[in-house]
Parts: C-alpha cells; sequence; structure tokens
C-alpha cells in the first residue's frame, strides 16, 4: 500500500470515529450539570471554539473552576438564551458579593464581557477539554441529523472501497497479498497453450500467444470464483519442431 493510500486510509477511519461521537453526542442532553458534548451555534469563541464545532465537556465544580477556563452554563434571568440552550464563554473575573462568590465571563471575539453574574456555589459546570471541528451542526441537528451523517459517510466509504475493487480487477485482476490477508490457502492456476513454428515464428505469433493463454487463465479464475494474488508468469518449452509450449501460471485466492 503506497504512503497516499495509507493516509486515505487513516483520514476514514479518524472520520468514521468522529461521526460515531457525533451520533453518542446526539444523544446526549445539552444539560449543565453533567455535559458532555456541546454543538458550538456562534463565532463568539473564534477561533478557540468557532461555529459548528462540537465541545466535549467535563463536569467541574464551581470552587475548581479558574480564571482562563472554558465553561458551558446558563445565564442567570433575564438573560435566558432561547431553547434554554447553554453558553459556552470563557471565565474573564472570579469573585465575590455579600460572601457569595460568582463569575463573569466573556467570548474570545467578543468586545465586552458579558452582562451578567453566575453564581458558582453549589453548582457544577461543564469544562471544555476537546474541540472537534465541523460537528457541531449535524448534532444540533438531533439524532436523525447525526443519523443520516453516519449513513452518507458508510455510503462514502464503501462506493470508494468498490471503486477500488473495480478499478483493481480491471488492470489485470491482481489483488496483492490478497490470500495472505484474508488467511486464505492460496491456489495455482496454470493455463496452456501449443504455438506451432509457423505461428511463433510471426511477428505477432507470441504476443498472440500470451494472449490466449491469458484468457484462459482468466477463465479459469472465474470458473472457481478466484482473483489473483501475485502477477502471471510464463514459461516456454520447445516442442522438437520450432514451435513452443507456452505455459501461464499464478497464485490466486478467494474472490
Amino acid at each position: 500500500m503506497t504512503l497516499a493510500r495509507r493516509a486515505a486510509a487513516h483520514v476514514m477511519r479518524l472520520t468514521g470515529w468522529l461521526v460515531l461521537l457525533g451520533v453518542l453526542a446526539a444523544t446526549v442532553p445539552a444539560s449543565v450539570q453533567g455535559v458532555r458534548f456541546l454543538p458550538v451555534l456562534t463565532e463568539s469563541m473564534t477561533p478557540y471554539a468557532p461555529a459548528g464545532s462540537l465541545v466535549l465537556t467535563v463536569p467541574a465544580a464551581g470552587e475548581e473552576l479558574a480564571v482562563g477556563d472554558v465553561v458551558a452554563f446558563r445565564p442567570p434571568a433575564p438573560y435566558q438564551v432561547t431553547g434554554d440552550r447553554p453558553i459556552f464563554h470563557r471565565i474573564a473575573t472570579l469573585d465575590s458579593q455579600n460572601g457569595q462568590p460568582f463569575m463573569t465571563t466573556k467570548g474570545d471575539a467578543n468586545a465586552t464581557p458579558d452582562p451578567w453574574q453566575v453564581a458558582t456555589s453549589g453548582a457544577v459546570f461543564g469544562r471544555g477539554v476537546v474541540v472537534i471541528p465541523h460537528l457541531g451542526a449535524p448534532v444540533a441537528g438531533g439524532p436523525r441529523a447525526a443519523l443520516a451523517l453516519v449513513l452518507g459517510t458508510a455510503a462514502l466509504i464503501a462506493g470508494v472501497r468498490l471503486f477500488r475493487r473495480s478499478a483493481t480487477d480491471r488492470s489485470g485482476r491482481h489483488r496483492p497479498d490478497l490470500a495472505t490477508r484474508r488467511g486464505a490457502a492460496a491456489h495455482t492456476l496454470t493455463a496452456a497453450v501449443h504455438v506451432p513454428a509457423a505461428h511463433w515464428s510471426t511477428p505477432e505469433g507470441p504476443a498472440r500467444a500470451r494472449t490466449q493463454a491469458r484468457a484462459a487463465l482468466d477463465r479459469s479464475l472465474d470458473a472457481h470464483g478466484l482473483v489473483l494474488s501475485s502477477p502471471p508468469e510464463d514459461h516456454l518449452e520447445d516442442d522438437g519442431d520450432g514451435g513452443v509450449h507456452l505455459r501461464l501460471s499464478a497464485t490466486a485466492g478467494p474472490a
């Protein structure tokens, strides 16, 4: 496998895991206490978490927070967000008033701090730990949108694999190390043709003979449901009258 193909395979596997993560995220309620995944819907935390990102959070008690942490929370009245979605902003200050601790927050892309104070005593927040690009939008659309993304990605990967298999078949029915990869026993197939001296001595004689032998080998492959696992090799034997016996042999495994 070439470096480019290994890289493409790695990207496909990574995409599959990210999409699966998105589906799991879509099934988890986006509540502040115990929040696990949070889709980012605005640009207020760019470049840390641009719109369309998915943020993985872990629970953090108010007493554990520090200035600079990025946390998910619900602002107090009258600043509630439509749909009761949590906000994901960075802690600007930690202070107290009349013995009650609170935090102020600010979006990284915003020019001014948020207008509210959020009480931290006895509260649990979602502290951001990982930002995953591009998965926030399908997760925000709910489980159906995330599932549609999974099915679409699976279909794309299956299509790419089918295309590669078809292209390999068209280019000589050769799949390197197929028997080894599938743990199947290898088979050795042979096709032989006899070429009289009158035909072998013509300019097109050797090429025509090899074409006939290869056609016979391909028919044998189809009949047994096999594909080549190594390139075919040809062997020539003098028939004693100026002609030759051309024998084409190759190793094959299950299709």
